[in-house]
């Protein structure tokens, strides 16, 4: 299928425009509803678990989050018609990698449906979408929130599509139109549930594919701790379970849990 890119600001989100796209790509994931208008696509899916069952997944998209759930307890808030909001839900039973790997195993099937629809960005470990700047920062697009909720996981995928400067929470934060991609959200919601569901149901060996894309690879970073501590060093690589592996001053040390900033070129 050749990536659509025509682009009408304010194309409204539409299950049978995403369900035809689904079916061209020949998923058999395909039980999406599409709502108006949500607190957050993750919790609305948690509220329903028991349609989660072996062999199927729970699809759920939004124009308008209201109190979307982020990484470490954080928001993410969705304007209406803006971007996307898109949450599935998979019974742990069917998916064959690693629990903790799953925020970088989703990220890269995200990756793959943008360059699907002619969108090349990056990854910035362990869950963002982003374009990087010439001085090694980044401009964040999108991110990703894995939760393991009885016996589903619940994979939320939010990305900022058609928001303008001022519609944006913060001034590290961009968004597809900004970068200059013009696409229709209806088709990218069907790549990003066609490559999740292919990423969650084979064992395949994504860490080489990672490491090539990420941008946090090979760059001098300090990772912000929960504890408040910070780590710095160089990130060399990337371990099967999904950990981080700084080489610091004293040690290689992988991490599990923190936010990556950076180093920036002076």
């Amino acid at each position: 299928m050749n990536p659509n890119v025509e682009f009408i600001d304010g194309e409204p989100l539409d299950a049978g425009e995403i369900g035809n796209f689904l079916h061209q790509l020949g998923g058999s994931w395909n039980q999406l509803a599409v709502i108006p208008s949500v607190d957050s696509t993750n919790s609305e899916l948690g509220r329903n678990l028991s349609a989660v069952q072996p062999g199927s997944a729970q699809l759920l998209t939004a124009e308008e989050q209201t109190g979307g759930i982020g990484r470490l307890g954080r928001t993410w808030s969705s304007a209406h018609g803006k971007g996307i909001a898109l949450s599935i839900a998979v019974a742990t039973s069917d998916v064959l990698a690693e629990s903790t790997a799953l925020p970088l195993v989703v990220g890269l099937a995200v990756n793959k449906a943008l360059n699907a629809v002619g969108v090349t960005a990056n990854l910035k470990w362990p869950n963002d979408i982003i374009f990087e700047n010439a001085d090694g920062s980044v401009r964040k697009c999108g991110g990703i929130l894995v939760q393991q909720v009885e016996h589903a996981y619940v994979i939320g995928i939010g990305l900022n599509v058609t928001h303008n400067d001022h519609e944006l929470p913060t001034q590290v934060a961009t968004s597809l139109k900004l970068e200059g991609f013009e696409i229709s959200r209806n088709e990218l919601i069907a790549q990003i549930i066609n490559q999740v569901e292919a990423a969650l149901l084979q064992s395949i060996d994504w860490t080489r594919e990672y490491l090539a894309i990420c941008a946090s690879i090979g760059r001098d970073v300090v990772v912000h701790q929960l504890t408040g501590e910070q780590l710095v060093g160089r990130a060399i690589s990337i371990s099967p379970s999904g950990a981080l592996v700084l080489a610091t001053e004293d040690a290689q040390v992988e991490v599990t849990i923190g936010d990556v900033e950076h180093a920036t070129i002076s």
